[in-house]
């Protein structure tokens, strides 16, 4: 509490000290106004002497301040830019992670969704998946890391494909002996 009150009290102190500075210091040369706009500027002309028509016009253009401090205008090869050449090689990000059972690899990653019935169908896909957890995860390990080479880099065109399941002998086995157990389990 004490912290906050000592900010408050600097922060009010620099307000001050800027508030006195600024009021001591003398201000700038004024700008002259303009003449005053004669009576035609607030008259209502008619439509048809409007025109379209954004050109100066002949002998009325500002000063040209520049010639009168020797500045040359540019040359037309100087307004070409000639870009260095960038190269840019992709290097792998090596990013991993534990495997992603309920991932779709469609919707998350390339943005093939269904719109309004993607929530239906992520749903469906979840609770697809929850029966062959056990044949999942004997295939990928909880613990062992996936890296995402392998997929589309991120922006490039990607085709709509089918991602599967590993084929695996061991997640096999796990998923029958998970399914022999369940009906053993349950009498």
């Amino acid at each position: 509490m004490a912290r906050i009150r000592i900010h408050a009290w600097l922060a009010l102190v620099a307000c001050a000290a800027c508030a006195t500075t600024l009021a001591a210091a003398p201000l700038g040369p004024v700008a002259k106004p303009l003449a005053e706009p004669g009576p035609d500027a607030y008259a209502i002309r008619p439509i048809n002497s409007l025109g379209v028509g954004i050109g100066a016009k002949p002998g009325v253009l500002p000063t040209n301040y520049a010639a009168e401090h020797g500045v040359a205008s540019p040359s037309p090869l100087a307004s070409a830019r000639s870009w260095p050449i960038t190269c840019y090689h992709w290097a792998a990000s090596a990013s991993r992670s534990n495997p992603l059972y309920f991932e779709e690899v469609n919707a998350e990653r390339y943005g093939y969704a269904c719109g309004c019935l993607q929530p239906v169908v992520s749903t469906v896909h979840f609770f697809g998946t929850v029966p062959y957890l056990p044949y999942l995860m004997a295939s990928d390990c909880p613990r062992e890391c996936v890296y995402t080479l392998g997929h589309y880099r991120p922006g490039s065109c990607a085709p709509y494909r089918s991602h599967g399941w590993p084929v695996d002998l061991l997640g096999a086995a796990a998923e029958g002996g998970a399914v022999a157990g369940l009906i053993l389990l349950v009498p």
